[in-house]
């Protein structure tokens, strides 16, 4: 029945679904790899469309006359076909013609084609003819293990059923069942090396047991099983796996002697060994993030996974991978070799000789990259310096600068005939001499001559090509005539901070001079709403923002580009 078909859930409840409703398809194609219940599912499914039970809940009986038939295969109206050797066109047409014809006793004519991607070329173009034009009483049920063989063109008249390999615990669940029907003590490790075996074959586990029960006498023990199926035990490869990782070629070599006199297969060794890193690799690189569909996937017992995530801490991804490009390579060539021990042996040599290598090249990594840190290190550190030496002379400078008093700018304190100008960048400077009458500063005659200086845009841009940070200062200003003198009238306290500077003050008039021709002397402009208050319109605020202004005047100093809005 469908229930006997082990590790095929949706496709067995697919085929119950269409004999439960007699909605059955004309052809029916099952795809799948050796053992997975093709065939199997082929022969329920003929006798369960023609079965005389009334109840399709029941169907397939087993217990007419149409199930009892089948099941002794002398039943005329289901033929099976291996196409392997029977794949002529003429054995295909002969069924064509007979698949006309009603059936004798059953409700449908079932052809059963084994392995019908064996066929020739005439033959699928005689099957496609009566695919295409199908007989209402005939069903054919094609299985393979290889799709790609089979033409589009059949493809696309069949229903497509995927069996996929039977997992370890459905086939160590059906082996339990056999053996308990059968009396065959059977043990846990035994079964789970047939289990492992199989590689998702039912059959080959079904018969795996039957060969291990005849030659223990219904007693099945683990070395028995290894004996006959001549597999190397777990304990064994995990020896020679953590000889690998620790670079013990003695050992690993012994381990493989002991193997090969113990007529283990090495071939079967070699697989193992691949298995045993490739689970190491999934582990590695899944980050120990390890629940419960990934466990599905390593397919081991929880003890032997906290083994395994405790070996990943001696090797490093690329190490896994490299080791796994090894083994893969040998277990092409050791089917093929002459000697099978000495080809696995080589292979162990390379890979031990390999993982000393990348261990080296490791090492020098390192060293190089500690050595380039360093001198990158020592580069930052003289540039650095250098750059600290530059400031140092820079301020040295601006000290013995700072130290020269001009002569030729005018404080509006001297204007407003104090007699004396006052430094507000904590510089005492003498008063300056100037060849102004009192009288007319005290009238202030001086800003009453004074006109608008129509080149003053003109100084500006020559200032701005000059020092972008002093120009950032001046910008907003404007500048009048008043006999030898240019009063600047500004916003900006800091131009006229800047103006007390003998270096920012030469670099203005040198500029006048060379735009007008004239040498003139500066001082500020003051405006007509504070002509009558004796203090200077430069530094009015001044007392309130020091701190501000030494700080800009400092980054002027030091070549800081420096804009000033109000």
């Amino acid at each position: 029945k469908f229930c006997d078909v082990v590790g095929q859930g949706y496709i067995t409840t697919i085929l119950e679904n269409e004999v439960k409703s007699g909605k059955i398809a004309h052809a029916y194609l099952f795809i799948g790899p050796r053992g997975t219940g093709k065939t199997t599912c082929a022969r329920i499914f003929s006798k369960a469309i023609n079965c005389l039970e009334k109840d399709p809940l029941k169907k397939p009986c087993g217990a007419c006359n149409i199930c009892k038939s089948a099941g002794k295969e002398t039943l005329t109206d289901i033929t099976e076909l291996d196409a392997a050797s029977n794949n002529g066109g003429n054995d295909i047409r002969e069924i064509c013609e007979f698949s006309k014809f009603t059936p004798n006793i059953c409700k449908y004519k079932v052809y059963i084609i084994d392995e019908v991607h064996m066929l020739s070329t005439g033959a699928f173009n005689a099957l496609l003819k009566t695919l295409e034009e199908p007989p209402n009483n005939v069903v054919f049920l094609l299985a393979t293990t290889e799709v790609q063989k089979i033409p589009a063109t059949i493809l696309s008249r069949c229903q497509k059923f995927e069996f996929k390999k039977i997992s370890i615990e459905d086939i160590a669940k059906r082996l339990s069942f056999v053996a308990e029907k059968e009396g065959i003590n059977l043990d846990e490790d035994s079964l789970k090396i047939i289990s492992q075996y199989a590689d998702g074959a039912m059959r080959d586990a079904l018969s795996i047991l039957d060969k291990c029960a005849s030659a223990a006498n219904g007693n099945v023990t683990k070395e028995l099983v290894s004996e006959i199926l001549m597999v190397a035990d777990s304990k064994t490869i995990s020896e020679i796996c953590e000889s690998i990782i620790h670079k013990d070629l003695n050992t690993s070599l012994c381990l493989v002697n002991k193997l090969d006199s113990g007529s283990t297969s090495l071939i079967n060794a070699c697989t193992k060994i691949l298995e045993f890193f490739r689970n190491l690799m999934l582990i590695k690189a899944n980050n120990e993030s390890s629940n419960d569909n990934f466990k599905k996937i390593i397919n081991k017992s929880e003890k032997e996974y906290k083994r395994l995530e405790g070996i990943t801490k001696y090797l490093d991804l690329k190490q896994i991978l490299k080791i796994l490009d090894y083994l893969q390579e040998c277990a092409e060539k050791i089917p093929y070799s002459i000697d099978a021990k000495l080809c696995l042996e080589s292979f162990l040599i390379k890979i031990n000789d390999n993982l000393e290598c990348l261990e080296k090249l490791e090492s020098n990594i390192k060293i190089n990259s500690n050595e380039n840190d360093l001198i990158k290190k020592l580069e930052n550190l003289e540039k650095k310096i250098s750059g600290l030496e530059h400031k140092l002379e820079y301020c040295r400078e601006y000290s013995l600068n700072n130290l020269d008093n001009s002569e030729n700018f005018v404080s509006s304190d001297e204007v407003t005939n104090k007699g004396q100008n006052i430094s507000k960048d904590k510089e005492e400077t003498e008063p300056i001499k100037t060849n102004i009458d009192k009288s007319d500063i005290k009238n202030n005659s001086l800003y009453a001559k004074a006109k608008p200086m129509p080149s003053w845009d003109a100084v500006l841009e020559k200032l701005k090509k000059v020092s972008q940070s002093v120009y950032n200062a001046f910008k907003d200003s404007r500048a009048y005539v008043s006999g030898q003198y240019v009063l600047i009238d500004s916003k900006s306290e800091i131009a006229f901070e800047l103006l007390k500077k003998s270096v920012q003050r030469d670099k203005i008039r040198a500029i006048i001079e060379g735009v007008t021709g004239v040498s003139y002397r500066l001082g500020p402009y003051k405006r007509d709403d504070a002509r009558g208050d004796s203090a200077s319109y430069g530094v009015s605020l001044s007392k309130e923002r020091d701190s501000l202004k030494e700080f800009v005047n400092k980054a002027i100093d030091l070549g800081i580009d420096v804009t000033v809005e109000d």
